[in-house]
């Protein structure tokens, strides 16, 4: 059986998307360094933000604009790792950095819910630093993005990204500057026509995915965004585990991200989502293969 929902997340600025039917995507690692890896140009942490984004997902029939799967001012912590490939054995694992999101409020306007979120994900390697905001106001059950902005700080690199929806107009507006420069720098100001009427940016998309029921034998579509850009992915729900994390042990569903938002990652590779097997569909761990070793992570906070 088959559910759908629309859905939207974001793609890095600076990769380009591709085809759901193309399989797999992995991130690909365009550096030749360590210090590389870490870089902002191959976002191999920033990945890491976008999918434990897309873990943050449930919704379905219980989610009434009264009964959501997150309370307000909900508070998750992840910590994130790199594993480096048994061939590196001279490398120890790395403590990437932390990945933070929070439910800011959520309000009424014309019976309407209106929900606000924040994200911010920061690198503790002494290699790169990293430091990236994140914020957006979605509207109605689906929370469906009204308005998203990114600020990225990834080594020399340093973006504001703004996207506002017009719905009923199914057309959105799209900015993006340069802010390494003073005063910043106007790269992209466009207005996308025939754009979805309901869209899920990077953060409500990640909440919204927490509704749905995750039943083995299903799979769940989502449309996700970033950038102006929107892609189809697919969560295929496995068997049950039991996982430990600094936050506590939880007994869990185990997904399979079948087609992971071609924009953030291009080539083939595996993803796993472990969310808790509950209401709220906590997502408590994550783990991502890719070419060198793998990025994984763990719930370390929940604050309510």
């Amino acid at each position: 059986m088959m559910r759908t929902a629309p859905f939207f997340l974001g793609s890095l600025a600076s990769i380009k998307l591709k085809p759901l039917t193309q399989g797999y995507p992995i991130l690909p690692l365009r550096g030749r360094n360590l210090l590389e890896i870490f870089a902002g140009r191959n976002k191999m942490f920033h990945s890491c933000t976008l999918l434990l984004l897309l873990l943050l997902l449930p919704l379905d029939k219980f989610f009434a604009a009264e009964h959501y799967p997150f309370s307000e001012h909900e508070t998750l912590e992840y910590q994130v790792k790199w594993d480096p490939p048994a061939w590196m054995f001279f490398m120890p694992e790395i403590n990437a950095g932390k990945i933070v999101f929070k439910v800011v409020s959520r309000s009424m306007e014309k019976n309407i819910p209106i929900h606000r979120f924040e994200g911010q994900a920061v690198s503790t390697s002494s290699l790169v630093k990293v430091n990236d905001a994140y914020q957006s106001t979605a509207r109605g059950n689906d929370l469906c993005s009204e308005w998203t902005k990114k600020i990225v700080h990834e080594g020399k690199r340093h973006r504001e990204v703004e996207l506002r929806v017009e719905g009923e107009k199914k057309a959105a507006l799209v900015t993006e500057k340069d802010i390494a420069v003073n005063p910043p720098k106007i790269i992209r100001n466009e207005t996308l026509k025939d754009f979805p009427s309901c869209v899920n940016d990077l953060l409500a998309g990640a909440y919204r995915a927490r509704s749905f029921p995750l039943k083995p034998g299903e799979t769940y579509r989502l449309i996700l965004t970033d950038n102006g850009k929107y892609h189809e992915v697919s969560l295929r729900p496995l068997q049950k585990e039991t996982i430990q994390t600094p936050a506590g042990t939880f007994s869990t569903q185990k997904v399979e991200v079948l087609s992971f938002l071609g924009g953030l990652v291009k080539q083939k590779g595996t993803f796993y989502i472990w969310f808790a097997d509950d209401a709220r569909h906590l997502p408590v761990r994550f783990d991502m293969k890719v070419r060198l070793g793998h990025i994984h992570g763990f719930l370390t906070r929940v604050q309510e």
